[in-house]
């Protein structure tokens, strides 16, 4: 029976560290947090969107007929033919 109050009383003590140590270190995110507000410097405006270029006005059909050509030639690279 003394084992098992022994095993109870450092399940506690170990619980209790690890509850204390995760509660600190919420603290000190929070008072980073805090510090970093109050000093960082504030930025007066934001960033532009980058420059939005026009879509193409009409897409030619080489583009796709190339693109699947590229899949095509890919997807066959390592099967044999199964005609001779």
């Amino acid at each position: 029976m003394n084992l098992l109050a022994d095993g109870l009383v450092l399940l506690l003590l170990g619980q209790t560290v690890v509850f204390l140590f995760l509660g600190l270190m919420v603290l000190a995110i929070r008072l980073t947090a805090v510090l970093i507000a109050r000093w960082a410097p504030s930025q007066t405006a934001p960033p532009s969107p980058p420059p939005v270029s026009a879509p193409p006005k009409e897409e030619s059909a080489e583009i796709p007929a190339a693109i699947a050509a590229a899949l095509h030639r890919h997807r066959n690279r390592f099967t044999t033919p199964t005609t001779p």
